[in-house]
């Protein structure tokens, strides 16, 4: 009897709220186009119009503008919060001002649109600069979800950047920071916004304010110390001048597929050169792939594999890399789990992929396919005892055209060692037999020969 694998990567790149945060940054338009961003009618006090099309019930538009208001009434919280009133007695009274919001009257241009519909990049909420809107899918996503939704989509109209990984690369390369896994903030994956994005909104309020005066405030000149209290940011003049280097998709974009990946190096937050790079560690097999340098890491109690440690040498960067791969097991029934891979580059996360892995009794076709569905691939590939590993990837027809040669060309060798790697270490802990048992039967195995 053949067992069969399904691997169903439910996600390309899956953002889910963990306790791990990310960089706050300006957007890069900020820079280029300042007078769109909502950041520049706080400092002048002066109203912001706002129009919605589609159907909107008057909770979700009294949502709309009370997280309008939100955004300097939490950053003046958690500046109180943290006892730092004084030091911040230059902004306290700019975030503590009434903002006024409006529906425009007709003849007057509105400064933002909230869109209740689907965005042009199919997202449930985005922010387009150019058309000066907020898009919300409302019939993507319950009640509840509408407030963090635009929440987050706000933080965007007043000028700040995505924080998980695939959008880290819209935020201005100086104007930014790195890493900071101490808090899960809201321009990442987060439900509410906190000290990271604090952090974020008053320096973003220190550069408008050096756009608009050509100076920068005394605070800002001097420099200060991150809200968070595990944090070692220090920013000057907007820029974190404590950052080494950092490490980002070059496109804004993540996937399965190798993508091209920059290396920052920084002095005093200035940004003094760029090693562009590959990533040619986001293909499936290399997410699984153990090699004999590498080092694992396996739960106490359980032998699943929680993390895989690896040291990189990439051509034309000044410092080896280390790849951290980090795993996490949840149960969805006896014929199922789920896996969450995540991705360190150098402790700087760089993806979380989420795979679904079901086991199933099955004759199937152990020949290798490749079908090119609409939207979506899937291909099954003959482990080395007769099953097969079966991959079902959606709105991404370059990766399966890739994923299927690379399998192809794999050679007897190379095909049996990752088909013993995978089947040993991901798949008989979850669903084989006593794990140490079949150590045992392996050693015994390779003393008879």
């Amino acid at each position: 009897m053949k067992r069969l694998y399904f691997l169903c990567i439910q996600c390309l790149l899956l953002v889910i709220a963990t306790t791990d945060t990310f960089a706050w940054g300006i957007l890069s338009e900020v820079v280029e186009n300042p007078r769109i961003f909502a950041v520049g009618k706080l400092l002048s006090k002066t109203p912001i119009y706002y129009t919605v099309e589609g159907e909107i019930t008057p909770e979700n538009e009294q949502i709309f503008t009370d997280n309008i208001r939100k955004w300097p009434q939490e950053v003046a919280r958690l500046i109180e919060q943290s006892s730092r009133q004084a030091e911040f007695r230059d902004v306290l009274p700019i975030l503590q001002h009434p903002l006024q919001i409006k529906r425009a009257p007709r003849g007057v241009s509105p400064h933002i649109t909230l869109k209740l519909r689907e965005s042009p990049h199919s997202s449930s909420g985005e922010f387009i600069t150019d058309e000066r809107s907020i898009y919300v899918n409302l019939s993507a996503i319950s009640a509840t979800e509408f407030e963090r939704i635009s929440l987050h989509e706000i933080g965007h109209y007043f000028g700040l950047a995505d924080q998980y990984p695939a959008h880290r690369g819209n935020a201005h390369t100086e104007y930014s920071s790195n890493a900071d896994t101490a808090e899960d903030s809201l321009m990442n994956t987060g439900k509410q916004i906190t000290c990271d994005d604090a952090d974020g909104f008053i320096n973003l309020l220190d550069f408008r304010q050096y756009q608009r005066n050509k100076v920068f405030p005394k605070r800002a000149t001097i420099g200060w110390k991150s809200l968070c209290p595990n944090s070692a940011n220090i920013y000057k003049k907007a820029k974190t001048i404590n950052r080494r280097y950092d490490i980002r998709l070059a496109n804004g974009l993540a996937s399965l597929k190798m993508k091209p990946m920059e290396f920052l190096k920084y002095d005093a937050g200035t940004l003094t050169n760029t090693y562009p790079f590959y990533d040619e560690n986001m293909t499936l097999l290399k997410l699984f792939t153990i090699e004999q340098t590498d080092e694992v890491v396996r739960a106490e109690d359980a032998p699943y594999i929680t993390a895989i440690h690896s040291e990189l040498t990439v051509s034309g960067l000044p410092q080896k890399l280390r790849l951290t791969r980090k795993f996490t097991y949840t149960k969805r029934n006896e014929n199922e789990y789920e896996i969450e891979v995540k991705k360190f580059l150098d402790d700087i996360h760089m993806a979380t992929f989420t795979l679904a892995l079901r086991s199933e009794s099955s004759k199937t076709q152990t020949k290798d396919t490749y079908i090119p569905w609409s939207d979506t691939l899937k291909m099954s590939h003959e482990l080395s005892d007769g099953s097969a590993v079966q991959w079902s990837v959606t709105n991404e027809k370059n990766f399966g055209e890739m994923m299927y040669a690379f399998l192809g060309q794999m050679d007897p060798k190379e095909k049996q060692i990752f088909d013993d790697n995978f089947y040993i270490n991901f798949y008989v802990p979850l669903f084989g037999p006593d794990y140490q048992t079949l150590l045992q039967q392996q050693v015994l195995e390779k003393l008879s020969n």
